[in-house]
């Protein structure tokens, strides 16, 4: 049986991998200001790309710092629940805690899962076109040579 957090078959993501880093990345990334946040559909499709063509070290990483972001907000907002079961005022509160965190792991960890939060959010269209850039043109899928 597949472990569903480790499955890499391009298009059979585990809904569990899916699922973690969608939990974690969305709040880090709101809208605000006339600038739209992190779309969860194309945060999948990202997730999707993400996990059949980043290495496992990284993904590891990743998965580990959502993890963080997951279980943490006993510590950084003293509430014993997990992020997911927190209303938005709490979630926003839990997620700058943890982005301000005076521990450098912590601070490591989710410096990495908003990183690649931000490319997920970058290469959407409406952000693009909402700071006065050109979208993006397709992806050939090939790797360049020059």
């Amino acid at each position: 049986m597949l472990d569903p957090l480790t499955t890499g078959t391009p298009g059979k993501e585990g809904p569990l991998f899916v699922w973690l880093l969608r939990t974690a990345m969305l709040p880090l990334m709101p809208s605000g200001e006339g600038i739209p946040g992190l779309d969860p559909d194309q945060l999948d499709a990202y997730l999707r790309r993400f996990r059949a063509e980043v290495n496992g070290t990284t993904q590891l990483g990743v998965i580990v710092a959502a993890i963080v972001f997951v279980i943490s907000p006993i510590f950084t907002i003293k509430v014993p629940l997990p992020s997911f079961l927190l209303s938005e005022s709490l979630l926003d509160r839990h997620a700058d805690k943890l982005c301000n965190s005076p521990l450098y792991l912590v601070k490591q960890a989710i410096f990495l899962l908003k990183m690649y939060a931000g490319f997920a959010w970058g290469i959407q269209d409406d952000v693009r076109e909402a700071l006065a850039l050109p979208a993006y043109p397709e992806d050939p899928e090939a790797w360049r040579t020059a």
